[in-house]
């Protein structure tokens, strides 16, 4: 196509480019090869139908649109895939996340008497055993697994208004070590925090 020389004025123009949506020599889609314009309200329709899905080859942008070296699957690991050029699949985000240290969470709160000991330990993070007898409490604490544990909290002997003992202990555990194993206690409340 020969290059052309446009000698119109800008209203010469302007009233040129009008006519292009009434022009019968303008694509309703945009079509490979073609010469004819295609006004904006047609690229966007046409855009917004390939993104969604809504035209009769479906949607441009799937996973397979990406090749081997954009795309980062389960398979290629999200940790050696650092890249702000790379996009990611749930499979990988899922299996990254579930791989970070995390911690979880128990608890016991004992205020005297001879009721029972409070236990939160939803997560199994570690082996809580306890028992009231003559209203004194018994607390065992068992790592389950090789992990770093930490103590948080206070327990109280007999004949003290006040706890005794504030405990802010950090262990590194195998599995089955004894973390506490202590008896004849008034009151405790502790936190046991687990990161593995």
């Amino acid at each position: 196509m020969a290059n052309k020389i446009i000698d119109l004025t800008g209203d010469a123009i302007e009233t040129a480019l009008q006519l292009v949506d009434t022009s019968t020599s303008v694509d309703q889609a945009p079509t490979a090869g073609s010469s004819f314009l295609c006004t904006s309200g047609t690229l966007h329709t046409y855009i917004d139908a390939a993104i969604d899905g809504s035209l009769n080859n479906g949607p441009k942008i799937t996973a397979d649109t990406f090749n081997a070296t954009t795309l980062v699957n389960q398979t290629d690991t999200l940790a050696g895939n650092i890249s702000n050029a790379k996009v990611a699949t749930t499979a990988a985000i899922r299996d990254y996340v579930q791989a970070q240290p995390r911690a979880t969470v128990s608890n016991i709160a004992y205020d005297g008497g001879n009721t029972p000991a409070t236990v939160t330990n939803l997560d199994g993070n570690v082996t809580i055993n306890t028992s009231v007898s003559n209203e004194r409490l018994t607390i065992n604490l068992i790592a389950n697994e090789n992990a770093h544990y930490l103590l948080l909290g206070t327990t109280q002997n007999p004949g003290l208004t006040t706890p005794a003992n504030v405990h802010f202990d950090f262990y590194n555990a195998a599995n089955l070590d004894v973390l506490m194993n202590t008896t004849g206690l008034v009151g405790a409340n502790l936190t046991i925090i687990r990161f593995v």
